[in-house]
């Protein structure tokens, strides 16, 4: 499987973490938040009616506010409180699946950091595609997917069709750069032990979790003899 490489944080930030976080005794949440670009990688868990939003070294005035995602319009705005660190929560019960920005904004409405968070209908599954499922010669196999969980280690791998994802049966492999959705080609030059073209044969092309075998979506094509 592949190893990890360290992450690498994007400068130090007044808002040290963002997660997801459901209320005591609350019932099951209608959404969950990943993180498209998260801090050192991180991602928002899979819970909560609420956005919540750790941060450090506040300054007065400054506040938190919630957008649609590259608009300046508030959706929410919170007081960062008189506590240099803590959190704040945003309610996101009557948001609609989509990308959103968590962004700093001190005193004088001056932006100190930004980040971008998608909330995901609870239940919907990740969608893995392949732009031909048919490949001949020394084609490229174009994959594009959506709704996956954004982990800094989440990785696309080429299996034989069938195949259980254990003990390295892997031929092929890229990382998804902890993107939540994109596209990306595995061809000549890709990681693993099969050399490109592929021998004939069906496969399937998978997104597997943050460096495990535990996998989410797949798509199926063949390699013409």
């Amino acid at each position: 499987m592949p190893r990890r490489m360290a992450g690498t944080a994007k400068g130090s930030s007044a808002l040290t973490r963002i997660s997801g976080a459901t209320p005591s005794g609350s019932a099951s949440s209608p959404m969950r938040a990943s993180s498209r670009s998260g801090v050192d990688g991180r991602r928002l868990e899979r819970r909560a009616r609420r956005l919540e939003v750790g941060r450090r070294d506040d300054r007065p005035g400054d506040h938190v506010i919630l957008t649609a995602a590259g608009s300046s319009t508030p959706l929410a705005d919170l007081p960062s409180g008189p506590d240099p660190d803590g959190s704040l929560a945003f309610d996101t019960t009557q948001l609609e699946q989509g990308a959103y920005d968590v962004v700093l904004l001190d005193a004088t409405d001056t932006e100190r950091w930004r980040d971008t968070v998608v909330l995901i209908a609870d239940g919907q599954q990740t969608a893995l595609t392949v732009a031909d499922p048919t490949l001949e010669g020394d084609q490229r196999l174009e994959i594009g997917w959506a709704f996956a969980p954004g982990n800094q280690f989440d990785w696309l791998a080429v299996f034989r069709a069938g195949v259980a994802a254990k003990g390295d049966p892997y031929l092929a492999w890229r990382y998804t750069d902890a993107r939540i959705d994109g596209s990306l080609p595995i061809g000549p030059g890709a990681r693993g032990p099969a050399s490109w073209p592929m021998k004939p044969g069906r496969y399937e092309v998978r997104l597997c979790l943050d460096d495990s075998y535990r996998c989410r979506g797949s798509a199926s094509f063949r390699v013409l003899g």
